[in-house]
């Protein structure tokens, strides 16, 4: 069908605008195809295309190229995605391949007819704010957040490392470092990483710690955000290997892979514009988050504990964890049958709730609002070191910026342009690349201990038992 275009050279999308699940599509398309289509409702511009009757408005989408021809239902949204980075290939395929089209109209079909349900469903778990969400407040406040508890850790270590590690320490670095070269050999290098190979005196030791306190500040501040990420990570990775048993605690190894991450969280160079965070690296941020929850409830149920299989494992655990505190006390004199009720609870949480991290907006909010829950009532009944702060950091990046900037000052708000430059995108591609490299390992190494039976292969479960064994 032809028709003199009224929108000029531009593609456009003409949509239902009362409908959520049309809203919440085209918002994402709109990401995807930048300025290179243009959507319009159908209530705003229906009558510039006297050519559609409000019926077919009312019935289906409707692209318009700029020749001016009509495209409607599934091959509209195709002919859409196809102004997206590699959005041709669906395009192609609907044109190409037998039977792609006749379902792809069909499904199309089937989703226009209930679209008054699909809407209240969409609004329902997405909300009223149907925008893509962005995460620019959320990665600043998180980093702030992961500094902070660097630049803890770091001053933590500094008051004690002379004592610990120093040379007339309790474990000199000299000694292991020589008992490590003996052992790997060439080998040490990779095997155990550490600026420590090329000096160990203890004034080395204290600049260590020192230079990743100042790092450590800067990051908060905001100043060479990548170096002082990097510098932090590093610098605490080599105080990691040398300073067991001392640094050999879950928080401590929970900071350096969360550190790992942040460095590809970041925007990197000196650019006017700031570029998005990676929706990849996202992803294995809430992964990690996912890993370590659901790990700790799977990490009971194969110690085959007795007292958490029969739900009495609160009976002991406040007097018998490393440092209770005060608060614990009085947890711990509740009633056994609140005590069991709270270990259902935490089953409940650690293996099921624990998958809403992954859902849509109000969903993920839900499941992000019971991890912070859990996490701050373990905080206030025991002492894990900084490892409770670190899970709270986490949970925050499940919040994205349409939460956190209700809570900041309309002087800390500044709009966000949205950066189209081909550097960013090339970044993008590069670390999406390597994060679903990361995610690929990680998933595989996750999945074995799911997989694998100690009977059939004891030794590669005696070796997933040891990986597991510090979430215990």
């Amino acid at each position: 069908m032809e028709n003199v275009h009224p929108e000029g050279k531009k593609p456009v999308l003409v949509y239902d605008g009362d409908c959520g699940f049309c809203q919440l599509c085209t918002a994402r398309w709109s990401r995807l195809t930048g300025e290179k289509v243009i959507y319009r409702p159908f209530q705003e511009v229906g009558k510039n295309y006297p050519q559609i009757s409000p019926e077919g408005f009312d019935s289906s989408v409707y692209f318009i190229d700029p020749e001016g021809h009509f495209y409607s239902g599934a091959q509209a949204v195709f002919k859409t995605l196809s102004y997206a980075p590699c959005g041709k290939w669906f395009l192609k395929a609907y044109e190409r391949i037998p039977g792609i089209a006749p379902v792809s109209e069909w499904s199309y079909r089937k989703v226009a007819e209930n679209r008054n349900i699909f809407s209240a469903l969409t609004r329902w778990v997405w909300g009223h704010s149907l925008e893509v969400p962005t995460w620019y407040y959320t990665r600043r406040v998180f980093i702030f957040i992961l500094s902070l508890i660097y630049l803890a850790a770091f001053l933590s270590i500094w008051v004690q490392i002379e004592g610990l590690v120093g040379q007339q320490g309790i474990i000199p670095v000299t000694d292991h470092l020589k008992d490590a070269a003996a052992y790997w050999g060439v080998e040490r290098f990779w095997r155990q990483p550490t600026l420590f190979w090329l000096v160990s005196g203890d004034w080395f030791l204290y600049a260590v710690c020192l230079v990743g306190a100042g790092a450590s500040l800067c990051a908060m501040l905001n100043r060479a955000l990548g170096l002082s990420l990097f510098l932090m990570w590093g610098l605490y990775l080599s105080l990691f290997n040398v300073a067991q048993p001392f640094l050999g605690f879950q928080w401590d190894i929970l900071l350096l892979e969360t550190g790992f991450l942040s460095l590809f969280l970041i925007p990197w160079g000196c650019h006017k514009a700031e570029s998005p965070p990676s929706t990849i690296v996202l992803f294995l941020f809430r992964f990690l988050l996912f890993r370590i929850v659901f790990s700790s409830g799977l990490v009971k149920i194969i110690s085959k504990d007795p007292t958490w299989n029969d739900l009495t494992a609160l009976y002991y655990h406040y007097e018998t964890q490393p440092l209770p505190t005060w608060i614990g006390w009085y947890v711990h004199q509740l009633p056994h049958g609140f005590q069991e009720f709270s270990v259902a609870c935490v089953f409940i949480i650690q293996l099921g709730i624990v998958f809403l991290i992954f859902g849509p907006r109000r969903i993920r909010y839900a499941g992000c609002a019971v991890l912070i829950f859990l996490e701050v009532l373990i905080l206030l009944t025991g002492n894990y070191g900084f490892f409770n702060f670190l899970m709270l950091a986490l949970c925050l990046l499940l919040l994205d910026d349409s939460v956190l900037s209700r809570w900041l000052p309309k002087s800390r708000k500044y709009p966000r342009k949205r950066e189209t430059k081909r550097i960013f995108a090339r970044k993008n591609m590069i670390f999406s690349g390597m994060g679903v490299g990361a995610l690929a390992i990680s998933l595989m190494l996750y999945a074995v201990p799911l997989v694998i039976t100690s009977d059939k292969y004891p030794s590669i479960y005696v070796a997933i038992e040891n990986m597991i064994r510090p979430l215990r």
